[in-house]
């Protein structure tokens, strides 16, 4: 169904379904059009996956936050391997 044909027949969307677009010519993969019934849920799960994806890079970033902040200061390697063990085992817990 083309975009054209949607707009002429918006009922279309009114049941719970959703539509995907591709291009006219060269059918590339274009988007999805959700129905209004799902909207809210479908912007709580994106919400939740950027959310998760910003979180994971931070927590990237400050691993080596600690370094730059001179706390690791004179421990040795197992030291800080033994440190890094237990936060990642509570980070799994949790």
């Amino acid at each position: 169904m083309s975009i054209r044909d949607m707009s002429r027949n918006v009922s279309i969307l009114t049941v719970d379904a959703y539509l995907d677009s591709e291009g006219k010519k060269t059918h590339d993969y274009k988007g999805v059009i959700e129905s209004s019934r799902r909207a809210e849920e479908i912007k709580d799960f994106l919400a939740a996956k950027l959310s998760k994806k910003k979180k994971d890079e931070l927590a990237g970033i400050l691993q080596f936050a600690g370094i730059a902040n001179g706390d690791t200061g004179d421990k040795s390697i197992q030291e800080l391997m033994q440190q890094n063990r237990i936060t990642y085992t509570s980070r799994q817990e949790t």
